[in-house]
């Protein structure tokens, strides 16, 4: 199971061409460079409760977009699937599951 984290930075990989700059920034800072909204309220130049505000609005958009299309729950069933017909035929080797893995990861 992904972390929170995990899962909305799959989430910012799948749906960030959908975002805005400044959500995309946001989220960069706070997914992917593990920065507090005091740091990033410094980059972006604004309060912290504002980049509390712009990241739960960013999340929440992230959400609701993976809601209305379920890209990365295709996604997941896919690879299950893949995984479950490599496995049938003894094609899953280490090798291959890392390879496969690497590929699903978006």
């Amino acid at each position: 199971m992904l972390s929170e984290r995990d899962y909305y930075s799959r989430l910012k990989s799948i749906y960030g061409a959908l975002l805005t700059p400044r959500q995309k920034q946001v989220l960069e800072l706070y997914l992917d460079q593990d920065l507090n909204l005091a740091e990033i309220g410094e980059i972006l130049g604004i309060s912290r409760q504002g980049v509390h505000d712009l990241l739960r609005r960013s999340l929440s958009t992230l959400g609701e977009l993976e809601k209305k299309l379920s890209f990365l729950k295709k996604l997941e069933e896919i690879k299950n699937q893949v995984c479950q017909f490599m496995e049938s035929n003894g094609e899953l080797k280490d090798g291959n599951f890392q390879a496969l893995g690497e590929f699903f990861d978006v």
